[in-house]
């Protein structure tokens, strides 16, 4: 197992995507007993107790740069990213020149069980150095793990949660960005809602939940006062300014505020037991160009909904973001 592609599996000097065969066939496995009727590309993995609480502890060979390496996981299921469609780096190629038309699924085997459960989604293997992220969860509080799914698509993350039900033997999807199978159509943060005021001033809402918060685009998102006058607006660079919108601390142009790229997804468990998703948003005036800081939206399992729903938002000012930022940029290897 791999949590995630060697250099190895292109060709030395390689152009574009050009694979070793002999490497990509490492990640190909007969699943004929799901119901493929050709071999399928394994990407990500996930173990956990996914169907009940357990004990159980899963002994997994892990594939490294440096041989196998074996380490315990709590957990009696086996989760994987499976891709139908290209069971050679040749159809990998064909697949990647003329359009992504394999289909990607997510696959639980529930050892304890003895059963499996699959799902088509709408992830899919993007690109074969950049492999969607799975991780077991307990998004409800019960106990039994969800499985969580991530990927970076144009430099934001896509998110998305599943279920096992062992009674109906249905993996379920409770909650995802994504919106199609056509990865670039994505989820909205709708809830949000910003407006400039004079004095330099932003007000942030999520009127949903009654979350309100006005900041500073000096004090706050860090900009010096002369750049946001009206008569600044084109840099000593020749570079256009997005935030020269007021005059003397009145609002004079109308720009937007908005939501920009999923920077980070994390977990946050509260005293009551509850979890919290833990979505962060870079947040913008008029341009992706001009950030202002980061917005925390969190989101918790509402039970009679069977979904995640907003729960809670948290503005961070443009310095601690940007430290935040540095952070992510090295988990995900990405650039802004």
């Amino acid at each position: 197992m791999r949590k995630e592609p060697d250099d190895d599996i292109y060709v030395e000097n390689h152009y574009g995507d050009e694979i070793v065969p002999s490497v990509y066939e490492d990640f190909v496995a007969d699943l004929s007993f799901l119901g493929f009727d050709e071999p399928v590309f394994v990407s990500s993995y996930a173990v956990g107790n996914l169907t009940k609480i357990t004990d159980s502890i899963t002994h997994v060979m892990t594939q490294t740069k440096k041989g196998i390496k074996e380490k315990e996981i709590e957990g009696d299921c086996l989760a994987l990213f499976v891709t139908a469609g290209i069971p050679t780096a040749e159809d990998y190629r064909k697949d990647v020149v003329n359009g992504i038309d394999s289909r990607s699924y997510i696959v639980v085997l529930d050892y304890g069980a003895g059963k499996a459960y699959k799902a088509q989604t709408y992830f899919w293997l993007h690109n074969i150095q950049n492999w969607n992220d799975l991780e077991a969860v307990d998004l409800t509080g019960d106990g039994v793990q969800e499985l969580a799914v991530q990927h970076c698509y144009n430099k934001t993350i896509q998110y998305g949660a599943y279920r096992v039900n062992r009674e109906t033997e249905e993996l379920r999807k409770i909650y995802s960005t994504l919106l199609s199978e056509e990865a670039g159509r994505y989820r909205k943060e709708d809830g949000f809602k910003g407006t400039l005021l004079d004095d330099y001033k932003v007000k942030l809402e999520f009127p949903d939940i009654g979350y309100s918060e006005t900041i500073s685009m000096i004090k706050d998102a860090g900009y010096k006062e002369e750049e946001l006058q009206t008569e600044k607006r084109m840099y000593e660079d020749g570079s256009y300014n997005f935030v020269a919108l007021w005059k003397d601390g009145t609002l004079k142009g109308h720009g937007t505020v908005f939501l920009y790229t999923m920077d980070s997804v994390d977990y946050i468990k509260n005293k009551d037991g509850s979890v919290w998703v833990d979505f962060a948003w870079m947040l913008a005036v008029e341009h992706r160009s001009c950030g202002i800081g980061t917005m925390h939206v969190y989101y918790e399992y509402d039970k009679a909904k069977d979904t995640l729903v907003l729960a809670g938002a948290k503005y961070v000012d443009r310095e601690q973001a940007e430290k935040e930022w540095k952070e992510w940029a090295e988990e995900w290897g990405k650039e802004r």
